[in-house]
């Protein structure tokens, strides 16, 4: 596979599956197949994206990323070409890594997806725009807009959200809310 090399294969004993995992030897990427009949077919592609802070920047990018590529500038190009393949695109963030998802109704549809996903993942075009509309704005009648504002505000920071910002690091149990915590307040509660 050019410049990957295999570092592992297996059957698996409990079912009629096989599984490989390769790793660039100039990159360090690793790409592991699971081959199972089926009618569907899924990818997750995986991305380092641990902080040492509570700034959102990973889950920001998550949102971002969805809204063009270089070689895709186009926002909502992924839900077009998804409804034609009967895909489903998704992400998620944790605490070191964000995951974005790719499920398609057979190999075809994914085959002609995953070219534009994958750019969109590796060179999202993050554009000052996309940030104004995806993130975070203040709309005409001075209320706070943005996806990312929406979630915040469905998040809720009540008391209970509070203490489990508190309670994320023990050291500042009894301290006041750091300026960050202070500011996702600011932006998040209406």
């Amino acid at each position: 596979m050019g410049s990957f090399d295999l570092i592992s294969s297996f059957e698996v004993e409990y079912a009629p599956v096989n599984v490989k995992k390769w790793k660039s030897n100039r990159t360090g990427l690793e790409v592991c197949l699971i081959a199972k009949e089926s009618p569907s077919v899924s990818g997750w592609f995986a991305l380092a994206t641990e902080i040492f802070d509570d700034s959102g920047c990973p889950h920001t990018l998550e949102h971002l990323v969805f809204m063009g590529s270089k070689k895709y500038p186009y926002k909502g190009l992924l839900d077009i070409l998804g409804n034609l393949a009967f895909s489903t695109t998704n992400a998620w963030t944790a605490t070191d890594q964000t995951v974005y998802t790719l499920m398609t109704a057979g190999w075809e549809g994914f085959k002609m997806l995953l070219p534009a996903y994958l750019d969109h993942i590796l060179h999202p075009t993050l554009t000052d725009e996309a940030c104004y509309t995806e993130v975070y704005h203040i709309d005409g009648k001075g209320k706070k807009k943005g996806l990312f504002i929406l979630k915040c505000r469905e998040f809720n920071l009540s008391l209970l959200s509070l203490r489990f910002w508190r309670n994320k690091e023990p050291f500042i149990q009894s301290q006041p809310i750091d300026q960050r915590q202070e500011d996702l307040l600011r932006i998040c509660v209406p």
